[in-house]
């Protein structure tokens, strides 16, 4: 009999003990590995708000902000807001890279590469983290749609070959992630 309980005790001590490890990898499974890979969505939302603010100079830009309204759908309200220049801002403000892109026909390609979830400058979470990545820029002539050798672009202009890797804010919203941020510095 008593052998009986001590087989019981035994099955059911282990019964729990299995749950309990099956319900640590649950939790632990929860949100953005720091170092690991963002997914697919939260690349294309950060890829494709990169893209719009190295581009801010470009030849097919209407003014120097109007990348801002391009990442509209991507980002928050607040960082909408951060970006947004002032309603009585000084005029004759044209930064050169916007005149010597309009005046060459220059538009900015970027493309990132090596991107991972921070685990330094903030610690991912189920619904935001800070997201790091590579970042390449190429100058491409708008009309003939060829890349431009760092030797044949002006002094000063900057947007070629490997730039400050970026760091970007991402905050998910119901099912959808944004842009809450942009921590390179380059935006504000």
């Amino acid at each position: 009999m008593n052998n009986l309980r001590i087989k019981i005790f035994g099955i059911w001590t282990a019964a729990l003990l299995m749950l309990g490890v099956v319900g640590l990898l649950i939790l632990s499974n929860r949100g953005p590995k720091p170092g690991g890979r963002p997914e697919k969505a939260v690349l294309d939302v950060v890829q494709t708000y990169v893209q719009a603010r190295e581009d801010a100079v470009g030849a097919d830009m209407g003014s120097p902000t109007s990348w801002i309204d391009r990442v509209k759908p991507i980002v928050t309200s607040a960082w909408y807001d951060t970006l947004k220049p002032p309603e009585v801002a000084p005029t004759g403000n044209v930064p050169f890279d916007f005149v010597t892109a309009h005046q060459n026909s220059y538009v900015v390609k970027a493309s990132l590469t090596n991107c991972s979830w921070d685990s330094i400058l903030q610690k991912p979470s189920s619904d935001m983290g800070l997201v790091v990545c590579n970042l390449k820029d190429k100058t491409i002539n708008r009309t003939t749609g060829a890349e431009i050798s760092a030797g044949s672009l002006p002094f000063g202009w900057s947007f070629t070959g490997s730039q400050t890797p970026v760091q970007i804010n991402m905050i998910k919203q119901g099912s959808k992630w944004l842009v809450g941020g942009d921590s390179t510095g380059q935006a504000q």
